[in-house]
């Protein structure tokens, strides 16, 4: 009877194998999943130091690399190289596919430290050049897209301010969350809205349509669309005169 159940076994467990085998596979790759829905979430895949050491890449250690990296960039930079220096830090890691939006949060917060920097030298000047007032607008536009970005970026990866505060190596992290506040209030795009449908040199907007706001005079505003800048009259707008 032993031998005749041994055999029986025996003759069972090919079947069973080849039963528990799909499920082996399911396992697999539910794992494989599980992992990789975990490095989105936390970090990248671990990346190499100078030394062969490998260090967990996580948002918070993006954010801050993005802060030192386009820092060193700046340093010793001339003003009219600035944007130029700073750019080429996010290209080499573009081209690197080290672009993370940890990284770029982070670059981008340390770009609008600098460019603030840059644009309070200009205001001071007491007799600016042209060159001056055609460097300043520059600069003032590339300020408004950084603070743009960093809330959008923030947005993506759900970091608020006390988070990137906590990251960033910019500011004194006791006093980083207004400053980073404050920051971003000083540069970030307003909008108006048209109110009535007008018709401006060659574009026409729709009542509804929301325009980016630079500035107003009198019972004028100038507003920007599409990369062209307009004046409006104010009664066409969500303004007070």
């Amino acid at each position: 009877m032993n031998r005749g159940g041994t055999k029986q076994a025996a003759r069972r467990t090919p079947m069973a194998r080849r039963m528990v085998k799909p499920y082996f596979h399911i396992a697999c790759v539910a794992l494989l999943f599980i992992t990789l829905v975990l490095a989105s979430v936390f970090g990248q895949s671990p990346r190499e130091t100078p030394g062969g050491q490998k260090v967990q890449i996580t948002v918070p250690s993006e954010i801050a690399r993005g802060c030192e990296e386009v820092l060193q960039a700046a340093t010793g930079c001339g003003l009219r190289e600035l944007l130029e220096c700073m750019h080429n830090v996010i290209y080499r890691n573009i081209s690197m596919h080290k672009d993370s939006d940890g990284f770029m949060l982070g670059a981008r917060l340390q770009q609008l430290k600098q460019l603030d920097h840059a644009l309070e030298s200009l205001r001071s000047l007491s007799n600016p050049s042209q060159d001056d007032k055609t460097e300043m607008s520059s600069l003032l536009r590339s300020a408004k897209m950084c603070a743009n970005d960093i809330r959008a970026l923030q947005k993506k990866l759900g970091i608020d301010d006390n988070a990137l505060a906590e990251a960033q190596t910019i500011f004194n992290r006791a006093a980083a969350r207004p400053r980073i506040r404050q920051l971003l209030t000083s540069y970030q795009s307003q909008f108006v809205t048209i109110v009535q449908s007008i018709s401006v040199d060659d574009a026409v907007f729709a009542a509804g349509s929301r325009l980016e706001f630079i500035s107003k005079e009198g019972f004028q505003v100038h507003v920007r669309c599409g990369g062209g800048e307009y004046t409006v009259p104010i009664f066409a707008t969500d303004l007070n005169p």
